[in-house]
């Protein structure tokens, strides 16, 4: 099963590629999820969408970052913990 994300940008991101956004980070490789990738069934593909008109309503709040972005924020966010 191949599962994806979005971020509001109406585009969808797989979570592959946010795990291999965030290991070329943190580790400056991909070599784990590269070889996680050839090991999983990609035939099914499901999408989770969040509503971002309500997001933006609820928060006052638009995106304006980029993926890798929102990654690196988010981990540094992690590191506080």
């Amino acid at each position: 099963m191949n599962f994806f994300v979005t971020g509001g940008t109406g585009n969808s991101t797989s979570v592959y590629e946010v795990c291999r956004v965030a290991e070329s980070i943190l580790f400056h490789t991909t070599k784990i999820s590269d070889s996680l990738i050839v090991e999983v069934n990609l035939t099914t593909r499901v999408n989770f969408y969040a509503n971002m008109k309500k997001t933006e309503k609820a928060l006052n709040w638009n995106l304006k970052v980029s993926l890798r972005s929102s990654i690196i924020k988010t981990l540094r966010s992690l590191d506080k913990i």
